[in-house]
């Protein structure tokens, strides 16, 4: 019976380092860094370009975690503009729960634009990490792919105008 016992802490010392190992080689700083991924938005050919979201009226916005399903964890999520006092909006949009994870009151201008950024850590080989904004004043869409499987829901935002009162 002792040596039973013995052979089954060994194996699980051994699936125990096999996990640690596994988890070490994910989690690992990536030698070219992390990835910093700016805002898309689609173009009437189906294209993506580089984009910023237009505020029509004078006022504010606020941002709302939707939903996460992450592969990569470490996703900071900040505001790059208009200049704000808190830019980072997260740390790790994976582990954070759903809600608001910004209010910008303002009042900014009409007219001002406003853009975010992921800084990301790379997954494995699968699909390009993207950030791909849909919608229209004064609601928006923005669904970021950390480039694990392409189905853009690891992070989901809306960003919504607060028109000034």
């Amino acid at each position: 019976m002792a040596r039973i016992e013995s052979l089954v802490r060994h194996r699980v010392a051994a699936v125990a380092v096999l996990l640690a190992a596994v988890a070490l080689g994910a989690c690992r700083d990536d030698p070219l860094g992390p990835r910093l991924i700016g805002l898309e938005c689609e173009q009437p050919d189906g294209s993506l370009q580089e984009c910023e979201l237009v505020l029509e009226e004078a006022g504010g916005f606020r941002v709302t975690l939707v939903s996460t399903e992450c592969f990569v964890t470490g996703n900071t999520v900040r505001v790059l503009t208009p200049a704000v006092d808190e830019p980072v909006l997260t740390s790790d949009g994976c582990t954070e729960p759903p809600g608001v994870i910004g209010d910008f009151a303002g009042p900014f201008d009409a007219g001002t634009a406003v853009s975010i950024q992921i800084e990301s850590a790379r997954a494995g080989s699968g699909s390009t990490a993207a950030l791909r904004a849909s919608g229209e004043y004064p609601d928006w869409l923005v669904e970021f792919e950390d480039g694990g499987d392409s189905d853009f829901d690891d992070l989901v935002l809306e960003i919504t105008a607060v028109p000034a009162t």
